[in-house]
């Protein structure tokens, strides 16, 4: 289990088994510890990991940006935070060494699997096959594709300054619905997930159709073109 560690997490829980691992972000080798915390309870099976960077720590964990840029701090950390764990378990470092299935959660893990499909340097990924479960689809961390020091092409300028993949965005992963072209990452996330579930059996089945908000009806808010290709009879996701 990954988080970011807030800049607290990794202090209140040591467990002393540290790692280093560096990662592409803004145009430059970023560099993050990695550390393996002490469960407060026994737990079979299970290792927690925690991401240390300065710029994802907390105080406070989430920020409420206002109306004119939302999402842009969250965002940011986020991605950083994607970059760092795909960077760790494409290379096997320490607590990822033998990782076999992402599981990312929601919006803020969704550039992981974004990164895992487009970007050069997260190629070793696509051995890993990936999950994404939805708790909560009208969160969806929508942010410019370019233009913004919080924007895709902030975070990874080299996907945009490749024509190749700067088409790809364009043309698979460029979201429209706010008068221009914006990238969101749990729409990313859910094009390129081998497989999608949700929090319960209704909930998949709600985010399939479009929300009606005057109805009382919030559905797939926006998302409904994306989920309902990928919904099942069962009502879980797959490909």
């Amino acid at each position: 289990m990954v988080t970011p560690a807030y800049g607290f997490l990794h202090i209140d829980h040591p467990l002393k088994k540290s790692y280093a691992v560096e990662f592409p972000f803004c145009g430059r080798v970023e560099r993050a510890e990695i550390h393996e915390l002490k469960p407060d309870r026994a737990e079979r099976n299970v290792t927690h990991v925690v991401v240390e960077n300065i710029w994802i720590r907390g105080n406070p964990i989430y920020f409420h940006d206002d109306a004119s840029r939302p999402f842009a701090a969250d965002a940011s950390k986020f991605a950083l935070f994607c970059s760092a764990v795909g960077q760790a378990v494409a290379g096997g470092i320490g607590p990822f060494k033998g990782v076999d299935i992402l599981h990312a959660h929601d919006w803020h893990a969704g550039t992981l699997l974004f990164l895992r499909e487009l970007h050069p340097a997260f190629a070793k990924l696509k051995k890993h096959r990936a999950v994404l479960t939805i708790h909560n689809i009208g969160i969806q961390g929508t942010r410019p594709i370019e233009g913004h020091e919080s924007s895709l092409g902030a975070w990874f300028p080299e996907l945009l300054t490749d024509p190749a993949t700067r088409s790809e965005i364009a043309a698979r992963f460029a979201d429209r619905r706010f008068g221009w072209p914006c990238y969101t990452p749990l729409a990313a996330a859910i094009q390129t997930a081998d497989m999608v579930n949700t929090v319960s059996p209704t909930y998949a089945e709600e985010i399939v159709f479009p929300s009606d908000h005057g109805a009382g009806f919030w559905g797939a808010e926006g998302l409904s073109g994306l989920s309902a290709p990928r919904a099942t009879k069962a009502g879980s996701w797959a490909c």
